[in-house]
């Protein structure tokens, strides 16, 4: 549908720049256009120009001029200014060009500028998707602002690439990660979630009796704990700790601490030991190499106190074993909350996927995607640690084997730079301290300035997608989960109402995934 066309201004158009002037229809109603809308330009050679509106404007020559405006409501109506009751005005909107589709379906980044003259009209859906490369089957995780009829959907191999999802809390961060969990399990993706929280196991809660999810959870059990009464607990085999683990968890001070504990996982390289000859061997090393008494009985101390951490075996059969945590359309939970100790979350999540990782690498599991919340405590920007080693190591070689990272982080500025510079997707919702916003603006990518400057005021669900994968950054409302959300958040619902939706779209296969007949209103992040 024609809204308007290109008017000629002292600077547009431009190849990146151009005004239109709205005309009303045969109504004379006036289209409604709002800010962050997609509008196409036609010109007479068949070219397509798309664009996005960055700042609608209503101009009325009555209400111009401030000295009349002033006399009018001193007599108490501005209506008085309006010659004979007509309401004359004028609608503009400037529009961002994005890029160009020419007679040959080719798409060309901006480069040439749309004649004045030249027609505006209302984007087609079909060509909206197409030319951000959204593919129709692909994860469908909510919205395209302000088009409510456009879906964004997202090429679940990108995630392979990395993700990273930031926003402060109460800005859907962790209910758009459950969203991602569940559009991957019903694509047939392996999900790892390392829940800091306990907040994701409300993903076997469908509302639907019909739709239901394979969640397993682990749980960390507490320090100073056995095993007793905590189901599906995860530990750790003692022999499965680097050099590096030891020192970071034993906290091993100086050279002649480290030095002696290096010396004796070289003898015990290949092996796998218990606690108990761990301590043997260290006491029998630091004898042969004559280090000081106190020197030995300090580390074997140190190594000893590990058993309080609750995660640390010695029998093998008690330690996980990481092919039942990766499988085909499961979603794996390992949920800390019960222990709260930094030191034994960080071991736990580093020995796991540092096992997975080199699973994956010599195929003994499938291709899978970890979300890792809170992911600031594992990688963060200021301290060094053994988990942010694995997850460096993740991102920049995940891809070439299957193994993706979804981070979810509260605090930009705290996670480490280069796990977030190597994360090719990126969902930035609500987010408004300075510190933080700066950290990601340079991956935000071509967004005008005053879309940016509305982020510290985004509702509950929305954001910004931005992706190498993606032509251009989208203003998206994340969709309504399928489970119930029970995040423990200030001024957030924490259970959904039971929706009617039908069972026959959640067939065992991803293909019921690919299109919605069923219009989910969403009363969890309305307005």
């Amino acid at each position: 549908m024609k809204i308007g066309e290109v008017i000629s201004t002292l600077d547009s158009p431009t190849h990146l720049k151009v005004v239109i002037q709205l005309t009303p229809n045969d109504e004379e109603e006036w289209p409604e256009v709002r800010a962050g809308e997609f509008v196409e330009i036609r010109d007479d050679r068949g070219r397509i120009f798309i664009t996005r509106v960055i700042k609608p404007h209503v101009f009325s020559p009555f209400y111009s001029d401030k000295r009349l405006v002033q006399d009018a409501l001193y007599r108490g109506d501005t209506r008085i200014l309006i010659a004979g009751g007509a309401n004359i005005h004028y609608r503009l909107c400037e529009v961002r060009v994005l890029g160009v589709i020419l007679g040959n379906n080719k798409v060309e980044s901006p480069s040439i500028v749309p004649l004045p003259g030249s027609e505006a009209h209302t984007s087609d859906p079909q060509r909206i998707l197409r030319f951000f490369g959204l593919k129709e089957d692909g994860l469908n995780i909510g919205k395209i602002l302000p088009h409510q009829n456009l879906n964004i959907t997202i090429d679940p191999i990108s995630l392979f690439a990395h993700m990273a999802i930031v926003g402060t809390t109460n800005s859907g961060k962790s209910y758009s990660a459950a969203v991602l969990a569940e559009e991957l399990h019903n694509h047939d993706f392996s999900v790892l979630i390392i829940d800091p929280h306990g907040e994701y196991n409300s993903l076997k809660e469908s509302i639907n009796p019909a739709i239901s999810f394979n969640v397993v959870e682990y749980c960390l059990p507490q320090p100073y704990h056995t095993t007793y009464g905590v189901r599906n607990p995860i530990k750790i085999h003692i022999s499965d700790l680097t050099a590096e683990d030891l020192i970071e968890v034993a906290n091993l001070q100086g050279d002649q601490q480290r030095n002696l504990l290096y010396y004796t996982l070289r003898r015990l390289i290949g092996k796998r030991y218990t606690l108990e000859k761990l301590e043997e061997s260290i006491h029998e090393v630091g004898r042969n190499k004559k280090f000081r008494k106190d020197t030995i009985d300090s580390v074997i101390n140190r190594i000893h106190s590990l058993e309080t951490l609750g995660i640390i075996t010695n029998n093998e059969r008690e330690s996980i074993k990481m092919e039942k945590l990766i499988k085909s359309r499961q979603i794996t939970i390992i949920n800390l909350s019960n222990n709260p100790n930094i030191i034994a979350q960080r071991i736990l999540v580093a020995v796991t996927l540092r096992k997975l990782f080199r699973k994956r690498m010599s195929n003994r599991v499938g291709r899978f995607i970890t979300i890792i919340d809170e992911a600031h405590r594992y990688a963060p920007s200021d301290e060094s640690t053994i988990a942010k080693d694995i997850i460096i190591r993740i991102a920049r070689e995940g891809r070439k084997f299957g193994v993706g990272l979804v981070l979810v982080s509260q605090s930009p500025k705290d996670l480490d730079a280069r796990v977030l510079k190597l994360c090719n997707t990126r969902l930035i919702l609500r987010l408004d301290n300075p510190s933080d916003l700066n950290a990601i603006k340079p991956y935000i990518g071509m967004l005008d300035e005053n879309i940016i400057e509305s982020i510290p005021f985004f509702p509950p669900g929305q954001g910004i997608l931005s992706s190498s994968f993606i032509r251009a950054p989208l203003l998206i409302k994340i969709r309504e989960r399928y489970t119930k959300h029970k995040a423990v958040t200030g001024g957030m619902i924490t259970e959904i109402p039971s929706i009617e939706i039908e069972a026959s779209h959640y067939e065992s296969n991803s293909a019921a995934f690919k299109r919605e007949k069923t219009s989910l209103e969403s009363f969890f992040f309305k307005k």
